[in-house]
């Protein structure tokens, strides 16, 4: 909408400055070489410019006749069943899904890890310090 206001306010103010031409010519001075050359591009840029939605327009008429919506038409992804027994090391034998999914990656995992005792701490004789640096205090 908003784009055809100013297209049309701009073909209004070219016809406003090609009809308004030959009267300033009479009552201004005589403009100089560069002033006709630039005045002559934006004419020209102007005439242009409106070719080019014209003929944008026109396609958009002739296209929204028989132009279908595209859309994707989005997979339904298949439900995972876990078939690793607790506690047991995954089946790695299955084919992999094309993106991740951490409900399909993870399900026997942590299983696995919590029968490997890897969550439990380590018992030591040896001190463990982890050395922080004091707070930014400006």
């Amino acid at each position: 909408m908003v784009l055809e206001n100013t297209t049309k306010d701009a073909a209004i103010e070219q016809n406003n400055i090609s009809a308004a031409a030959p009267e300033q010519q009479a009552s201004s001075p005589a403009k100089s070489k560069n002033q006709e050359k630039n005045e002559a591009k934006r004419k020209a840029k102007m005439e242009k410019f409106l070719a080019k939605k014209a003929a944008q327009k026109a396609r958009e008429t002739k296209g929204t006749k028989g132009a279908k919506p595209k859309s994707k038409k989005a997979t339904p992804k298949p439900e995972f069943v876990n078939t690793t027994p607790e506690g047991e090391k995954k089946d790695m034998t299955q084919a992999m899904t094309d993106s991740y999914d951490p409900i399909a990656v993870e399900s026997a995992w942590y299983s696995w890890w919590e029968a490997q005792d890897f969550f439990k701490p380590i018992e030591s004789t040896k001190k463990f310090v982890v050395a922080a640096p004091p707070p930014n205090i400006t």
